[in-house]
């Protein structure tokens, strides 16, 4: 888990705690397959401290169907289509719109409506695909002059209850790739991400976008076109780990009309942008477009400041008690109230609270530390004066950073504080105080990024 979750052992153990009742759906279960339930109590570093408890269970098999469907596909347009499914009775089924290229390239062997299955259950998505009784799907944001498939089967608990049917449209063909243009657009930064735009001159032509940098440009010499393929060649075997079918790595990485993107770079880092126009198989079909040279200059170190004035903390399950309709949910973990200041260089300023000791700039650099509150923040971080989190016990960083006029940014500050429940404040304190009125953040999930 900490591995595939980019979690701390703090972080991974805290997401597999319960307290008190609870309840687990296991999905995707073999059916008709034995397994055990099992618990035990573990500490703060997820050492056990009780005996297991294990129960064991058979799951079901799924049911078998006599569902059959028809499929009408109307409205096609260059990016869209209108798919309707009669299903001849009221079973679930599963139905999905993907690129016509997918099918033949799953491996040798694997179950197709399992795999399709399986490229959403994974993400807790699979419901987004099941549907009961005639359905009308709306398939839109499909790429102009693309073969797409229609895959509809029954499926229940996870698993296809009748064969799959399948049905091929292609989408209208779009503008000409060799008029095809794009402009460039970037706003560069050594502390925070960098950001990036592509304005197509057409919204009707597929192509794929990207950084490279200024020595692996320089490299090709004069042999820029075939270079470039290369490094398209090589973007598109990356998404390959991820997704596992060339097709869909295509299908992931094509855009049509403009797109804004981020990327974190570092004081000195020369680079170009670069776009080219492809076909379904990801092969260009125009040559390559590529920026001028771009450098990211340092930071200079801003004069803006933001202060944590005071600080406190209040047990949940107090709040909860005192309040239940602002607070309920809240009762095993701490409320946070901070107190924030600025200097008047200061144009915008960020706060907030993450799980753990940030402390360590070697660990947690300051980049970083702006970047979790900055870029991948939640909008009440910014130029707040009061904030209330609710965040777990036990260690945790107070951070903040304020930028001026000119978006330069000034120190970072990083408190680690140490929510007990002994140092707890009075609950009454924050209701009678007319405080919990603040809107409650929940820091729970604010994994850090080290980025």
């Amino acid at each position: 888990m900490m591995e595939q979750q980019e979690m701390t052992r703090e972080e991974a153990v805290k997401a597999i705690t319960s307290y008190g009742n609870d309840a687990y759906t296991a999905r995707g279960l073999e059916p008709g397959a034995k397994y055990w339930a099992v618990a035990v109590g573990i500490d703060a570093d997820g050492h056990t401290t009780t005996k297991p408890t294990a129960e064991a269970f058979t799951a079901q098999t799924a049911p078998e169907s006599t569902n059959t469907f028809e499929i009408a596909t109307t409205a096609i347009t260059q990016t869209g289509a209108s798919i309707t499914v009669t299903p001849s009775n009221s079973d679930v089924y599963f139905l999905d719109v993907l690129s016509a290229d997918i099918q033949s390239q799953v491996p040798t062997g694997t179950d197709y409506q399992k795999y399709l299955i399986d490229r959403y259950f994974g993400w807790g998505m699979l419901d987004m695909y099941l549907h009961e009784g005639p359905f009308t799907y709306e398939a839109k944001e499909l790429n102009p002059g693309w073969e797409y498939q229609i895959a509809v089967f029954g499926c229940e608990q996870g698993f296809p209850t009748t064969p799959i049917k399948t049905e091929t449209f292609k989408t209208l063909e779009g503008g000409d790739p060799q008029t095809f243009d794009v402009q460039f657009e970037c706003t560069l930064s050594s502390v925070v991400a960098s950001k990036f735009s592509t304005v197509p001159s057409a919204d009707d032509v597929v192509y794929i976008f990207d950084l490279i940098s200024e020595e692996d440009y320089q490299a090709f010499g004069e042999n820029i076109e075939e270079g470039m393929k290369k490094v398209l060649e090589s973007k598109i075997k990356d998404y390959m780990g991820t997704t596992g079918l060339h097709a869909e790595a295509v299908s992931m990485l094509a855009a049509t009309g403009p797109v804004e993107f981020e990327r974190n770079l570092q004081t000195g880092d020369q680079l170009r942008m670069w776009a080219v126009a492809i076909d379904q198989k990801g092969v260009p079909v125009a040559p390559f477009i590529i920026s001028e040279t771009y450098t990211v200059e340092e930071n200079t170190a801003a004069l803006a400041e933001v202060s944590i004035d005071s600080y406190a903390w209040y047990d949940g399950a107090e709040l909860a008690q005192l309040d239940p309709i602002n607070f309920a949910g809240f009762e095993e973990y701490a409320a946070l109230l901070l107190k924030v200041s600025h200097n008047d260089k200061a144009a915008h300023w960020w706060t907030g609270c993450f799980m753990g000791d940030l402390s360590n700039p070697d660990e947690y650099s300051d980049r970083s530390i702006i970047n979790n509150l900055v870029t991948y923040g939640i909008p009440e971080f910014k130029d707040a004066v009061d904030q209330l989190l609710a965040v777990y016990w036990d260690e945790n960083t107070i951070c903040g950073v304020a930028a001026d006029a000119e978006g330069n940014y000034g120190p970072v500050i990083r408190q680690m504080v140490n929510l007990t429940k002994e140092g707890a404040s009075p609950a009454g304190e924050l209701i009678g105080g007319g405080l919990s009125n603040i809107n409650l953040m929940d820091m729970r999930q604010a994994k850090f990024a080290h980025r």
